[in-house]
């Protein structure tokens, strides 16, 4: 069985429904890594309805000099989220 809060929590991967976005009014904290995650549980842990699909449907490119493999001082951000 597929649990929902393991995986990956960034919303590049997520379908949301406009008018659902609309009503929470969430905004991504600005000047932070990591933001997609408070983005991911306050919209996750609010809603009524998930429907988890396990298709690879999806291909994630990576390159080496990218916000998530280099290291600077923002990386402690994560404690501020």
């Amino acid at each position: 069985k597929t649990n929902a809060f393991f995986g990956n929590m960034g919303v590049c991967n997520k379908i949301y429904k406009k008018s659902y976005l609309n009503s929470l009014n969430l905004k991504f904290e600005e000047n932070l890594i990591f933001e997609d995650k408070v983005f991911h549980f306050e919209s996750f842990l609010r809603t009524k309805k998930i429907y988890i699909n396990n298709d690879a449907l999806y291909h994630y490119r990576q390159h080496s000099t990218s916000t998530m493999h280099t290291i600077k001082d923002n990386v402690f951000d994560i404690f501020k989220i």
